[in-house]
């Protein structure tokens, strides 16, 4: 048996914790598909994280078939709407200067290219909902027309016949 080898996900040598977060996690991935096709070598790659970049890895250094079902893409046009806006969040928007902003949207710019080229390496695309779809669409440009929704399977009978009455008015996410 052989041990597949991660990357370290913290060490000197690792881009700084709250630093280009998007691109560090891209390379995880990378690293960790790289050594597990190194290994183990299938017909077909089929990727459930949203990690577009190991398809190009799978698909162009490996020659494996590849399939994507994307739950959440690792960049979305909203976060990117979000820097444009200079509107400020926990998770995309900026709270900066002006300069900060621009430099994160150049950034978010180049990774989302980046993340459409890598993205157009599969051969299958499904998506959990319209939502996702239509980022995809928007994102995975020569993809676009092989994008295909494919709902997660839930047994929703048994919600149907529970109470609302006394219920909290709150969305769980």
């Amino acid at each position: 048996r052989s041990r597949l080898v991660t990357p370290p996900l913290s060490s000197a040598a690792c881009l700084p914790a709250r630093r280009f977060s998007l691109l560090r996690e891209s390379w995880y991935h990378v690293v960790l598909v790289w050594s597990c096709l190194r290994k183990r070598r299938p017909t077909v790659f089929f990727d459930t994280t949203g990690a577009a970049f190991t398809l190009a890895v799978a698909k162009h250094l490996f020659g494996c078939r590849t399939t994507a079902y994307v739950h959440y893409p690792t960049i979305s046009t909203d976060m990117l709407a979000l820097v444009w806006e200079r509107r400020p969040t926990d998770d995309g928007g900026t709270r900066g200067s002006r300069l900060h902003a621009a430099i994160k949207l150049v950034y978010y710019l180049l990774f989302a290219a980046l993340y459409g080229l890598a993205g157009d390496a599969a051969d299958v695309v499904l998506a959990n909902s319209t939502w996702t779809a239509d980022h995809v669409r928007s994102l995975w440009r020569s993809a676009r027309g092989r994008v295909r929704i494919l709902y997660p399977p839930c047994d929703t009978a048994a919600l149907g016949r529970a109470p609302l009455a006394g219920r909290e008015n709150v969305v769980l996410s």
